[in-house]
């Protein structure tokens, strides 16, 4: 009986561990079942509250860099906008300055003191021959809504190109001293040519649509006027004759008390890629009293 009692008790112990066991695996089996089903609930809250923060999202701005307190962002149309946030506001800008290459093109002639050509002159020259170019860096840079200033600096030849080639310019003592030449050489081209290094200042309206919320592009009509100041880096004069039927050029270098500072007002108007200039100087060709009252000006293309 001893054993049986031994053996019962045995058998129920085993059966209450058992059942204990069992009792376990059902309780852990449930708790991660409840474990599955909140962290399904806490994702699913966690795609809805990225649904709604991409419904938010300004699709404009595309690009955003922080420097320092700032952040930069770049919307769809090319604008740079900055916040600070030292102001606690938020400041709009945009760089706005543009930089080219321009090539002027066109012509000049000279005026006396009464605003007239001077015709009965031997200096009167021939505007269609006598051509001004100028090599300029140009930058446009946006001041206030439709208002744009364009500077830079600029080398630009005037050449001078007398109406009858047989006439002579050469330094005299204290004036330049204009002559005609007489001999049987075939005159072609005489002329004085005089080269500047430039700065100028032009301030323009942009009147093409969109220009307030654009950066400055040339896209449409323009106008504006300003002014300029240059330093003369050379001057000469150049004779082109034949001789026996052979083509020759002789050149001078000699100063003929050409004027060293130049400067004057400048108007342009354009339309998309292509301005017209007028240039005017308010000095005269040649220093005072080393030669005659003549103001020069010049007009053309900006390629």
């Amino acid at each position: 009986m001893k054993k049986v009692f031994l053996m019962m008790t045995g058998v129920a112990l085993s059966a209450g561990v058992w059942a204990q066991s069992n009792q376990t695996e059902r309780d852990v089996e449930d708790e991660m079942e409840q474990a599955q089903e909140e962290i399904e609930d806490a994702l699913e809250e966690a795609f809805d509250e990225i649904e709604d923060v991409l419904e938010d999202i300004d699709v404009e701005n595309l690009v955003n860099i922080r420097m320092g307190n700032r952040q930069f962002t770049l919307d769809q149309e090319g604008n740079w906008n900055w916040d600070d946030d030292d102001d606690d506001y938020r400041k709009r800008r945009r760089f706005r300055t543009e930089d080219s290459w321009n090539l002027e093109v066109g012509l000049n002639n000279v005026l006396t003191d009464i605003v007239a050509f001077p015709i009965d002159q031997p200096y009167n020259l021939s505007t269609w021959e006598s051509h001004y170019i100028a090599l300029a860096r140009n930058y446009s840079t946006k001041l206030a809504g439709p208002l744009y200033m364009e500077y830079g600096a600029s080398v630009s030849w005037y050449n001078f190109v007398f109406d009858d080639a047989d006439v002579r310019a050469m330094r005299g003592a204290d004036e330049i001293e204009f002559s005609y030449d007489t001999s049987d050489i075939v005159h072609i081209r005489s002329k004085i040519q005089a080269p500047y290094v430039n700065v100028h200042f032009v301030p323009v309206l942009d009147l093409s649509k969109g220009t307030l919320d654009r950066s400055y592009q040339g896209k449409g009509f323009r106008i504006g006027a300003g002014g300029y100041a240059g330093y003369r880096i050379g001057g000469r004069t150049k004779v082109v004759f034949e001789d026996n039927g052979d083509r020759q050029r002789l050149r001078d270098t000699d100063n003929l008390f050409l004027e060293n500072f130049r400067y004057g007002v400048r108007g342009q108007i354009g339309f998309r890629g292509v301005d017209l200039f007028l240039n005017y100087d308010l000095n005269e060709v040649f220093a005072s009293g080393r030669g005659p009252e003549l103001n020069a000006f010049s007009f053309g293309l900006v390629f």
